[in-house]
C-alpha cells in the first residue's frame, strides 16, 4: 500500500499504524463516517453482541453493526477450541490462558492496537470456558 500510489487495501489497523500509512474515515450503517480506532470497533461489537441471546455461537459477523460510533467494517479474531480435551492438565492450562486473555489479558488490546472485547462479551465467553470437557487424562 505504502509503495504503490492511490491504492487502497484493508489490512489491520496496528499494521497500518506500525507502518504509518493513511487510514480513511468509512460511512457506518448510522451514516456517520468513522475513523477506524480500537474504540470504534469496540463499539461495532457491542452493538453487534447486544442483539444476541444468550449461550449463542459467537461466530458472527460484526460488519455494519449499526452503532453510531461504529467502525463499520471491523472483524472478530476467533479462537477454535476443541469442547473435548483428552488431557486434563493441558484443557486446564489452556482454560486458563483464555479466561486470562478474557479478563486481565484485555489490558494489553487496546496499547497495541487491538479493540478490547466489549466486557459482556468478554463476561459471556469466560462463562463458556467452563464448558470445556475432558474425555481422558494423562
Amino acid at each position: 500500500m505504502k509503495q504503490l500510489p492511490n491504492s487502497i487495501g484493508y489490512m489491520e489497523l496496528a499494521y497500518a499504524q506500525q507502518n504509518e500509512l493513511s487510514t480513511a474515515l468509512v460511512q457506518n450503517a448510522a451514516g456517520q463516517f468513522v475513523a477506524p480506532s480500537a474504540k470504534a470497533s469496540t463499539a461495532a461489537a457491542e452493538d453487534a453482541i447486544a442483539k444476541l441471546p444468550p449461550n449463542t455461537d459467537y461466530r458472527v459477523s460484526i460488519v455494519n453493526s449499526g452503532g453510531r460510533t461504529a467502525y463499520p467494517i471491523p472483524s472478530f479474531t476467533w479462537l477454535l477450541v476443541y469442547k473435548n480435551q483428552p488431557d486434563a492438565a493441558k484443557a486446564k492450562k489452556l482454560a486458563d490462558v483464555i479466561c486470562w486473555a478474557l479478563t486481565d489479558g484485555e489490558q494489553y488490546a487496546a496499547p497495541l492496537s487491538n479493540a478490547p472485547l466489549p466486557p459482556s462479551l468478554a463476561a459471556r465467553l469466560t462463562s463458556r470456558i467452563d464448558s470445556l470437557t475432558m474425555v481422558g487424562s494423562k
